[in-house]
């Protein structure tokens, strides 16, 4: 497999070592909004 050349993929994937920052951002973000 070849991520980067894939048509369903390729330019959707994050990379494993942002996720932990991308979850922390969307936990915070969830935080915030849960009471509007």
């Amino acid at each position: 497999p070849d991520p980067d050349r894939a048509p369903c993929d390729g330019p959707n994937m994050i990379p494993l070592k942002e996720m932990e920052g991308l979850l922390g951002r969307l936990r915070e973000l969830f935080r915030v909004t849960k009471g509007l």
